[in-house]
């Protein structure tokens, strides 16, 4: 039973700060893609082709008439992009794309994206990220967008991607506290 009640402690704070989020929108201004990196050998991981499929499908049937991908140099020399946007272009060139190579990471992918978005007058978007990622993707989406859904990439089941996102879930809270409690600290100065 105790253990019942921790896990449940535990738990607890993941459903309250990242509750699933909408995964349906009939129309959108965009789809965003979210990168992620490439091989050291600059070729896409199976991340990046399912994310990418998933959004030229979005497209064929009309959810948003442009597909935004964000994602820089993060982890390699090649930018994530760039990347995905080539192999977009490889699929159909008739796709229009615009790229957001900044990113370093999952708040960049939404902060950098909505600078963009606003230039070209993007209001709603419908996000593409892997599906483990989702809910910790929406925490941030709100931040900068009203309007969003989030779709996942159909990704299978993989217990390493679940943990990950897990502590990432908590690691995010940390650094929210931390940011909150730095505020605090200089508006009472």
């Amino acid at each position: 039973m105790i253990y019942l009640i921790l896990l449940m402690l535990v738990l607890l704070p993941i459903f309250i700060y990242f509750p699933k989020p909408k995964q349906n929108m009939d129309h959108a201004d965009c789809i965003l893609v979210l990168g992620c990196p490439t091989h050291e050998d600059r070729s896409l991981c199976q991340t990046q082709i399912r994310r990418c499929k998933k959004a030229i499908d979005l497209w064929s049937k009309q959810k948003a008439p442009l597909i935004m991908i964000s994602g820089g140099k993060a982890h390699n020399a090649t930018c994530e992009a760039e990347a995905m946007a080539k192999y977009i272009h490889q699929s159909d060139p008739q796709i229009p794309i615009l790229m957001e190579t900044r990113a370093m990471n999952t708040y960049d992918n939404f902060k950098y994206s909505k600078q963009l978005c606003d230039q070209h007058q993007i209001h709603s978007i419908i996000v593409v990220t892997s599906t483990s990622h989702c809910r910790r993707s929406a925490y941030f989406a709100c931040k900068f967008f009203d309007e969003f859904a989030m779709i996942g990439d159909d990704e299978p089941f993989s217990l390493k991607k679940r943990t990950r996102e897990f502590f990432a879930k908590y690691n995010t809270l940390y650094c929210e506290i931390k940011i909150k409690l730095k505020k605090n600290r200089g508006s009472q100065h």
